[in-house]
C-alpha cells in the first residue's frame, strides 16, 4: 500500500468515525485504536466539547488535517462515545469551504474508512416543511473525488435530502448502514414524515463513479438507492460496475432506481441489483430517462444517457402500487440489455395485482411476477 505524493490530503487516511449521537453533527463511539492504526487523534484533545451546543467544527478540522497530514501509514480519527457534536457545514479536503448544499463534505481522499454503530442525525424537519425549493436543501454526507472508500454500520436519520450523494469516486470497497426518515414537531404537534416530500435518496450515485458495492443497507422510508440523477443540464455522465446486493427497503417510494434527464449525454452501464428486499416499495424496479423533478415541466429533448448491462437478480417482497416494474427509457435510444431473473414481487394491497410498465426497453427476462410483456423487440 503506497502513499500518492501529491499533498498532504491526499496521502492515504484510514479515519474511523464510530458514531453515537448526533445533533447537525456526529458523535462518535470509541472504536478503540485497534490493530493497523499507528497514529490517534482525538477530536476531543484538539477542543472539541461535544455538549451538542457549541460549535465543533473547527476542532474537527483541526483533527482532520492532524491525521492526514501526519507521515503515518494507518492514521485513525478517533470521536468517542456518549457525547453530541455540533458541526457546521464543514468540507474534510486540501482546502476550507462552506457550502451550503452539503452538511459534511469528503473530497479527494484516498483510503477513507468510516465505520461505528452510531447514528448520523441531520435534524430535517425544519428543511422539510420548506416545499417550495427542496432542491436547495442539503445532503447530510457527501463524498467526491474519493478512491477506496469504505462506510460500515453507521445508521443515518433525518437528512434534509439525501442521506449520502457519491459523485466521482472509485473504488468505493463497501457501503453498509441503515437510513430513516422519522418524526417531526411544528406548532406543538407531531407529524408523519411524507416520503416523496421529506425523505429523499439514502444513497444517491452520481457521475464519474465507478466500481461500486453497495451491501446490507436498510433504506425507508425515502427514495431508495438511486443511479442519478445524471445528464441534468446537458451535462454528459459516466457510471460503471455498479454492484447493489443484499438490501432492504421499506415503504420507500423507490427500491432500485435508475433516473436520467432528457439532454444529457454519455453512459449509465454495468450496474447490479441483486437479493433485494421489498416491503410496501411504491416503485420497487424502475428506470427514469425521463426525470423531471421540477413540477414535470421539462422540455423534449432527443440526447439522454445511454442506459445499458443492467441485471436484477432475486427480487422478493411486496409492491405499494400497481406498477411494481417500470422501465421508462428514452424514445430516441432505449435501454439495452436488461436482464430481470427470478422477480417475485406481489402486492402489498390485499386482493390486488401488481404489473410492469415499459417505453423502448430491450431485455431478457426467466421467472418474473409480475411479468413483463411490454419489452421491445429486436
Amino acid at each position: 500500500m503506497s502513499k500518492p505524493e501529491s499533498s498532504p490530503l491526499q496521502k492515504i487516511c484510514t479515519t474511523l468515525l464510530v458514531l453515537s449521537m448526533a445533533y447537525c453533527g456526529s458523535g462518535l463511539q470509541n472504536y478503540g485504536t485497534g490493530p493497523g492504526f499507528n497514529y490517534v487523534v482525538n477530536v476531543m484533545k484538539m477542543g472539541a466539547v461535544g455538549d451538542g451546543r457549541k460549535d465543533d467544527s473547527q476542532a474537527f478540522l483541526r483533527a482532520w488535517a492532524a491525521v492526514c497530514g501526519a507521515n503515518k501509514t494507518a492514521p485513525l480519527l478517533l470521536i468517542p462515545a456518549g457525547r453530541t457534536f455540533l458541526l457546521k457545514p464543514v468540507k474534510f479536503q486540501a482546502w476550507k469551504g462552506d457550502d451550503r448544499q452539503n452538511w459534511l463534505v469528503f473530497e479527494n481522499i484516498s483510503w477513507l474508512k468510516i465505520d461505528g454503530n452510531g447514528q448520523i442525525d441531520g435534524r430535517g424537519a425544519s428543511w422539510w416543511q420548506q416545499e417550495s425549493e427542496p432542491e436547495k436543501r442539503p445532503a447530510a454526507l457527501t463524498f467526491n473525488k474519493c478512491t477506496n472508500l469504505r462506510l460500515d454500520q453507521l445508521k443515518h436519520i433525518n437528512s434534509p435530502r439525501n442521506h449520502i450523494t457519491v459523485t466521482g469516486c472509485r473504488k468505493c470497497g463497501h457501503f453498509s448502514s441503515k437510513y430513516y426518515c422519522s418524526w417531526f414537531k411544528s406548532q406543538h404537534r407531531w407529524h408523519r414524515y411524507r416520503p416523496d416530500k421529506e425523505c429523499d435518496d439514502c444513497i444517491a450515485i452520481g457521475t464519474e463513479s465507478f466500481n461500486f458495492k453497495i451491501s446490507h443497507v436498510t433504506c425507508g422510508p425515502g427514495h431508495g438507492i438511486s443511479i442519478g440523477s445524471l445528464g441534468a443540464n446537458g451535462a454528459t455522465a459516466r457510471v460503471k460496475n455498479i454492484n447493489v446486493s443484499d438490501c432492504s427497503f421499506k415503504g420507500s417510494t423507490n427500491g432500485a432506481r435508475i433516473k436520467t434527464w432528457q439532454g444529457g449525454s454519455g453512459f449509465a452501464k454495468e450496474i447490479y441489483f441483486q437479493r433485494i428486499h421489498l416491503d410496501a416499495v411504491a416503485n420497487p424496479i424502475i428506470i427514469d430517462q425521463y426525470y423531471c423533478p421540477v413540477n414535470g415541466n421539462c422540455p423534449n429533448q432527443t440526447s439522454t444517457v445511454k442506459v445499458s448491462d443492467v441485471f436484477y437478480n432475486n427480487f422478493e417482497g411486496t409492491s405499494s402500487s400497481e406498477k411494481a416494474i417500470i422501465l421508462n427509457c428514452s424514445q430516441s435510444t432505449g435501454c439495452d440489455n436488461l436482464r430481470l431473473t427470478d422477480i417475485f414481487i406481489k402486492s402489498s394491497v390485499h386482493g390486488a395485482g401488481c404489473q410492469s410498465s415499459c417505453l423502448n426497453a430491450q431485455a431478457i427476462v426467466s421467472n418474473s411476477v409480475p411479468a413483463v410483456k411490454c419489452l421491445k423487440r429486436k
